[in-house]
């Protein structure tokens, strides 16, 4: 009489078929997180120096005056901006400098806006984070009136570069 169940090798064949499908299925899922950071991550760098750019846009845009400063090696101007604060109140002329350092808080290459208010009696200036920012070129080129914008040259995956012509606005 024959007893009914499985024999040895049928036992450690079944076993070692299901530690591959697992260790398969770990793999694919592992590879899949993976993948999943590094779009995150690219994704996040991607949003951040699109912000900065566009904010440096818009302040050149927007701006009606632009001065020749000293050239730090990534900026050689400044650009005045009138805020209106509230519909009643006078406007404030602040001009807005650019340039990047290391962040305090996140200790990375930072853009920062160095926002001066020149309305007011006493000059108050303020450094304001914008965004992650590697390199930043910004020269503004007098005799064709033009502002030439590079925010990390050195990256091509995250590189923006724009030519802005501003008119007479000195």
């Amino acid at each position: 009489m024959r007893k009914k169940g499985f024999t040895l090798i049928e036992l450690l064949t079944s076993l070692a078929i299901a530690s591959i499908l697992i260790l398969t299925s770990y793999m694919i899922f592992g590879t899949s997180i993976n993948a999943s950071k590094k779009t995150f991550t690219n994704e996040l760098e991607f949003k951040s120096t699109s912000v900065g750019f566009t904010y440096i846009e818009n302040i050149i845009r927007n701006s009606y005056k632009i001065e020749i400063t000293e050239d730090n090696g990534e900026s050689n101007c400044k650009f005045y901006i009138i805020n209106k604060a509230q519909q009643n109140s006078d406007q404030e002329i602040s001009t807005y400098r650019f340039l990047t350092d290391i962040s305090k808080s996140s200790n990375e290459k930072t853009l920062f806006a160095e926002i001066t208010n020149i309305s007011n009696q006493g000059l108050r200036n303020t450094k304001v984070p914008i965004s992650k920012c590697d390199d930043l070129y910004l020269y503004f080129d007098v005799e064709n009136e033009r502002v030439k914008v590079i925010i990390n040259k050195d990256n091509p995956r995250l590189r923006y570069e724009t030519l802005i012509n501003v008119g007479k606005r000195l």
